[in-house]
């Protein structure tokens, strides 16, 4: 878990995605991010090569339920990030149709899941965001699968649009538009980072994702407000990818808040250049954090209008925070370009 308010600062890094821990102990003013009690992190070198299977049911299940059957994720020594292994989704005898599995979480609460993907040149990649899945890891609904976003594609040889070094969020997987599209490198492995948002008074949920450091637009979770799973698919005969280095966490937010900093404003969010906050008293400090716990911006403005410009931070998703007098604020800011 993430947490961010407190005196030390206690950081489980996944840098860059590697495959160990460090574990950092440092001492910065009055704040600590500590990772705890981690939900995935899991880098494919411990498995023995081939088929998952029931190598690691907490994280890997697939959609007919059946581990054993073809669909499971294949561990392989063909590509990796770091390491010698990561897993393999094509359309083998399968098609492998692997779940990974989330925990069905429907609490209130801030959810990051990050993993590496590489698409050899030409092929094609996919994979969507599962509700609530069955308690032996299959789809959840009767089988049919309980879809909480579109079909995400890269290189969708199915839309007339669709091409190598362009995904799309396709709600039909021959649409000839997606509903919205970004780009990723082909024959090199790249970032993908999924925010998930949960609010349980209102049963709703939204997620913000990133591809090679480029954030989109954030999405409302489309049928239940439940992390379940991510479908890794093999979506047709041209399908070949790999994922490494998966990291799935909660990020907490703890903060001390007087009604002056829980009353303050902050727009735009997204933002793309400069960043404006009001608040009814002096802010003492304002800090940026990136999600692995790394300050990227820092100011000691001493009033309580402030113009924090971002302009030169690469898109992304980031903690905010604020303090006045020694009480805290932490927020979501999304810089996009």
């Amino acid at each position: 878990m993430y947490i961010v308010g407190g005196i030390e600062i206690l950081l489980n890094l996944n840098i860059n995605y590697m495959k160990k821990i460090y574990t950092l102990f440092l001492i910065v003013s009055s704040t600590f991010f500590a990772l705890n009690a981690q939900i995935i992190d899991d880098s494919f070198d411990n498995y023995t090569l081939g088929p998952i299977a029931a190598q690691n049911t907490a994280v890997w299940g697939v959609w007919s339920g059946s581990i054993n059957g073809p669909e499971s994720i294949t561990v392989t020594e063909a590509f990796a990030n770091s390491g010698t292994q990561s897993g393999f989704i094509g359309a083998g005898a399968g098609p492998q149709d692997a779940m990974l599995l989330l925990g069905n979480i429907s609490e209130t609460g801030m959810y990051e899941l990050s993993f590496n993907m590489y698409i050899p040149a030409g092929k094609t990649g996919y994979f969507n965001i599962q509700g609530q899945t069955s308690p032996t890891g299959g789809a959840g609904s009767g089988g049919n699968g309980v879809f909480n976003s579109p079909n995400l594609v890269f290189n969708n040889q199915s839309s007339s649009t669709g091409m190598p070094g362009l995904g799309g969020a396709y709600p039909g997987i021959a649409d000839t538009e997606p509903a919205y599209s970004w780009n990723y490198p082909e024959d090199e492995w790249f970032p993908v980072t999924i925010l998930f948002e949960l609010f349980e008074a209102t049963n709703t949920a939204q997620w913000t994702m990133s591809v090679n450091g480029v954030t989109l637009a954030t999405q409302n979770l489309e049928t239940d407000a439940v992390i379940g799973a991510i479908d890794f698919f093999a979506l047709d005969a041209n399908n070949e990818y790999y994922v490494d280095d998966i990291f799935f966490d909660e990020i907490v937010l703890s903060n001390t808040v007087n009604p002056i900093l829980q009353n303050a404003q902050i727009y735009p969010n997204p933002v793309s250049d400069v960043l404006h906050i009001r608040t009814e008293e002096n802010v003492d400090e304002v800090i940026l954090y990136d999600l692995l716990g790394r300050r990227i911006l820092s100011n000691t403005p001493i009033t309580n209008a402030i113009s924090l410009d971002m302009s030169g931070v690469d898109t992304g998703i980031y903690i905010l925070e604020m303090r006045i007098d020694g009480d805290i604020k932490s927020t979501k800011v999304v810089k996009e370009f």
